[in-house]
């Protein structure tokens, strides 16, 4: 009976988890030639950050940031740095 009531706080925990979390964020960091990468972020009530590092040639990076539709304005910011 102990390890029912165990494993049942533990997925309510994760079941909550997602309610508390009040931004999105993401960090990208790639190193070599020819890579890619894109990040689609909803922003909640304080927003999103995006962060993509890459090094040496051809590469590529796309962000794509957007409101979630609740009404308040979320700052969304994003960093790509190519080198």
């Amino acid at each position: 009976m102990k390890r029912i009531f165990l494993t049942g706080a533990s997925a309510l925990a994760l079941l909550a988890a997602p309610a508390l979390a009040s931004n999105s964020q993401s960090s990208v960091t790639q190193s070599n030639s020819r890579n890619k990468a894109t990040v689609d972020q909803t922003g909640t009530t304080t927003g999103g950050r995006s962060t993509i590092t890459q090094s040496d040639d051809d590469n590529e990076a796309t962000v794509t940031q957007s409101d979630d539709g609740t009404g308040s304005r979320p700052v969304q910011s994003s960093t790509i740095d190519q080198s």
